[in-house]
């Protein structure tokens, strides 16, 4: 051992000719993805690394030293390629002091450092959940030139490596590649490796839910107006797409690039509730309303418009019982109370009742209540309000499906072309 490191000196390139290249081999062992974080950007991984190189002055015969052919030593009394993981958020190494390198009689050196490795990757969360990312650890040599140390990748090991819950590895690859920086060339190594995410969950957790709440707000145009409970349903169904836009702010990162497909499928059922809330108060309101306001034009052309396409007659509703009688038929029934008795009375008397009979059928008839005639049919205010329900129903039916349709339809084209110009 005396001999071996007599005048050896850790911090010089291990080569006799200065002019040589040390060329070192990097091999990087993945064990498993711990989690990706779609807020911070960020991918932690579980591996070592196997680095390997030729030291010119760590060489011996091994009959000389009773057939010994590997020893393993404390990692600070070698030289080591000056490698960092260009892209760790954390630190930039592992801690290699629990790591000792295996030295061969040959000169060879095998250092195999690892551990958790946090690394940022730029993730495309368009097609979320059914999104496919492709991160990579970069490892580069800080401080020695390409002359003076040339890195490259060996290859990407999954030997070891345990599937993830919520990513399927579909692919690995290994590039060797190169920078200049103020004239001089540097060595950098990628490993590149492409995670599918596994979407069950989040289409159990998040996508069915939506769709569900979907199918609510259609049944708050169903509930008949009498009930007093449509506007509480709608607006309990408002609360509930706020909380899961929420959730989706609290997954998705802070930007306004590349924003997720499923949150603005959740912000346009959001828009769509609220339109329904302001619909249920209109039809509440015009139920609610007395027959004696005369209908407008919208109104009526509502209500031909709901015959032609629904092809269905709303069967009128009036609100008013007395609305039947006819003002001589009152006034009859008032000269019908008359009693026998009442003939010997004064011709002023006489004028004080017909006064009276006048302000009674006066104020029958402002309450006699104004329709509007739709073919045969006699429009009211609550005719035009369930003929306003029903075409809600129907067009909020056809949206849903179309928005829903062609969200789920693109997220899945999107997520199969992808993966189908990776080569596996």
């Amino acid at each position: 051992m005396a001999n071996l490191f007599q005048n050896y000196d850790p911090t010089v390139r291990p080569r006799r000719n200065s002019s040589e290249t040390v060329d070192v081999s990097i091999t990087y062992h993945m064990t498993s993805i711990q989690e990706v974080d779609e807020k911070t950007q960020t991918v932690s991984t579980v591996g070592w690394t196997t680095i390997t190189w030729i030291d010119d002055y760590l060489s011996w015969n091994p009959t000389d030293y009773d057939n010994v052919t590997m020893i393993v030593l404390p990692v600070e009394k070698i030289w080591t390629p000056d490698l960092v993981f260009e892209n760790s958020v954390g630190s930039r190494f592992y801690d290699t002091s629990f790591f000792r390198p295996r030295i061969y009689s040959d000169g060879s050196i095998s250092w195999e450092p690892g551990g958790p490795m946090e690394l940022s990757c730029g993730l495309v969360l368009t097609d979320y959940p059914f999104d496919v990312q492709k991160c990579h650890i970069k490892l580069v040599t800080w401080a020695n030139t390409g002359s003076k140390v040339f890195a490259y990748a060996e290859s990407l090991d999954l030997d070891s490596y345990e599937a993830n819950g919520g990513w399927k590895l579909i692919n690995i690859e290994a590039i060797n590649s190169s920078f200049t920086l103020d004239g001089e060339t540097y060595a950098e190594v990628y490993f590149y490796f492409t995670l599918r995410r596994l979407p069950l969950f989040h289409i159990m957790n998040i996508l069915v839910p939506v769709f569900l709440l979907s199918v609510l707000n259609l049944l708050v145009f169903c509930l008949p107006p009498q009930s007093g409970e449509k506007v509480t349903l709608s607006l309990t169904v408002l609360l509930a797409f706020s909380v899961f836009l929420l959730m989706m702010n609290g997954i998705m990162p802070s930007t306004s690039i590349n924003v997720p497909v499923m949150g603005i499928y959740i912000t346009i059922f959001m828009c769509i509730s609220s339109v329904s809330v302001l619909i249920t108060v209109l039809v509440i309101r015009m139920h609610e309303q007395v027959d004696n306001y005369r209908l407008p034009k919208w109104a009526i052309e509502l209500y031909a418009l709901a015959q032609r396409v629904c092809r269905t007659k709303k069967q009128n509703v009036v609100g008013n019982v007395e609305a039947g009688k006819e003002p001589g038929k009152y006034k009859e029934s008032v000269a019908g109370s008359e009693q026998p008795g009442e003939n010997t009375e004064s011709d002023e008397q006489k004028e004080l009742a017909e006064h009276a009979e006048q302000r009674k059928v006066g104020e029958h008839k402002r309450h006699q209540p104004v329709r509007a005639k739709v073919g045969k049919d006699e429009v009211s205010w609550r005719s035009v309000a369930n003929v306003l329900d029903l075409l809600s129903f129907y067009a909020f039916a056809l949206i849903i499906l179309i928005l829903t349709g062609v969200v789920v339809g693109n997220l899945l084209s999107s997520s199969a072309k992808t993966v189908s110009s990776i080569e596996l």
